[in-house]
């Protein structure tokens, strides 16, 4: 930080419309016309050389008393965006995240991207479909219709809402808005599948819708307890992608540990063959029926303990 040599005197000169110091002068008290600095650039100077808890924000009036300066002010930071702390506070005080984000960013729209995604809607006989580009919507609509005919044919069970297909136009767009890594091709939240541009599945497209409306199917009839690597495991089964592990052999946790961890394409996959296992067996030994049942009235104590520590089928 270059100083004029001998200063005793800081002026603020310019403040941001919030009232927050933007621009000072040091000057020496005489006729010399002094040196500008951001506000900014000296709050760093004086955190480095004193101490971050010293000088807290640029929210100040200041003032020289004999050979020192006060600084009287408000507030920790920049001043600009979102506070953590302020934040978390006014989340303790129960304030909604969108109260929060409207306090720090008035007038702001809260979307999946910076411009919010432009989707265009079209409507299937089961099924409507929001994408960006029409050619998307064409392309997914009759592998659309088809999957979700043989999804519930193939589970036996029935959805009580309209379900949606959000086609993404970008592996980045789709990444950005789901959370998902890039190698998992779509995701089902609640009545929506997500899917990836479908240029990008390419022959795999249909595959992959087959497998989200089973997730669709069975999670809108599952109990809200019923366990991640049964409703995983049912869902990979009805499918038969990935194949089932030819033995069951790890424990409900390590399966649904590997499911959430999301660490690679293989270890999930993996664990999804396991879940899958575990069921097949299951099916052998109870029935179809029987797994639905499950499904909607939850698993029998016995079932859910022959999973604790790898599997076994009850008796």
């Amino acid at each position: 930080m270059q100083v004029p040599p001998g200063w005793n005197h800081i002026v603020v000169t310019d403040r941001t419309p919030a009232g927050r110091a933007r621009t000072l002068l040091l000057t020496t008290g005489a006729a010399q016309p002094g040196t500008p600095i951001s506000a900014s650039t000296l709050r760093f100077a004086v955190g480095r050389s004193l101490g971050w808890n010293k000088l807290k924000s640029d929210w100040y009036e200041v003032s020289a008393e004999a050979d020192h300066f006060i600084f009287n002010g408000k507030g920790v930071g920049h001043g600009v965006g979102l506070c953590q702390t302020g934040a978390r506070e006014m989340a303790r005080g129960g304030k909604s995240y969108r109260e929060i984000l409207a306090f720090y960013y008035p007038g702001a729209a809260i979307g999946r991207s910076a411009q919010g995604i432009p989707w265009t809607i079209a409507h299937a006989e089961k099924l409507d479909l929001r994408a960006v580009n029409a050619g998307d919507s064409a392309l997914v609509r009759p592998s659309a219709n088809s999957a979700l005919d043989w999804a519930i044919e193939r589970s036996g069970l029935s959805l009580g809402t309209r379900p949606i297909i959000e086609v993404y136009p970008t592996v980045a767009m789709f990444r950005d808005a789901t959370g998902e890594p890039g190698w998992v091709a779509a995701s089902t939240r609640k009545d929506s599948v997500r899917l990836q541009p479908p240029n990008v599945l390419g022959e795999r497209l249909e595959a992959v819708l087959r497998h989200e409306f089973l997730h669709l199917l069975v999670e809108s009839n599952a109990r809200r307890d019923t366990p991640l690597w049964f409703r995983e495991g049912l869902v990979v089964y009805l499918g038969g992608d990935p194949p089932s592990a030819e033995v069951a052999n790890a424990s409900a946790e390590e399966i649904e540990r590997a499911i959430r961890s999301r660490h690679s394409d293989a270890e999930v996959r993996q664990a999804y063959a396991q879940a899958a296992a575990i069921v097949r067996d299951l099916d052998r030994q109870y029935g179809r029926e029987q797994l639905k049942q499950w499904l909607r009235s939850g698993l029998p104590d016995q079932i859910r303990a022959a999973t604790v520590r790898g599997h076994k089928t009850a008796h």
